[in-house]
C-alpha cells in the first residue's frame, strides 16, 4: 500500500542527499516520521539523517517528496546505500511498520 523510490541521488564533499517520493495507495493517511529514518552503507556502517526534510503525513491515493539528508560524510569506498524509514504509522501501515530501499547508488 506505501511505496518508497528514490529518485535522484546528489553527491558534495563527500555529503549525500536523497530525492524520495512516497506514494500511498491506502485508504488511509501514513506518517513517516523524519527520525524513523536510518541510512546504512554497503560496508555496514549506519548514518544519522536527522537533518532530513519531509512534507509531513502522505495522504490517501496521494505522492509526498521529500529530501533524506545524510548528516555525516561517507566512509572512504562506499558504492551504494539502504535507505529505511521505520516507524510508519497510520491505519495500512506496512507489516513491522517499515519499509527499506536497498542498493541505491552512489554517482561517481
Amino acid at each position: 500500500m506505501l511505496t518508497i523510490e528514490v529518485n535522484r541521488v546528489e553527491v558534495a564533499n563527500s555529503r549525500v542527499k536523497l530525492f524520495v517520493t512516497a506514494t500511498n495507495a491506502s485508504q488511509a493517511r501514513m506518517t513517516l516520521p523524519v527520525v524513523g529514518i536510518a541510512v546504512v552503507d554497503d560496508l555496514n556502517r549506519t548514518y544519522a539523517a536527522s537533518s532530513s526534510k519531509w512534507e509531513g503525513p502522505v495522504i490517501q491515493g496521494t505522492t509526498s517528496t521529500g529530501i533524506v539528508v545524510v548528516d555525516e560524510k561517507l566512509g572512504a569506498g562506499v558504492n551504494s546505500l539502504t535507505l529505511t524509514f521505520s516507524s510508519i504509522s497510520g491505519q495500512f501501515a506496512p507489516t513491522g511498520a517499515a519499509i527499506t530501499v536497498t542498493g541505491i547508488p552512489l554517482p561517481k
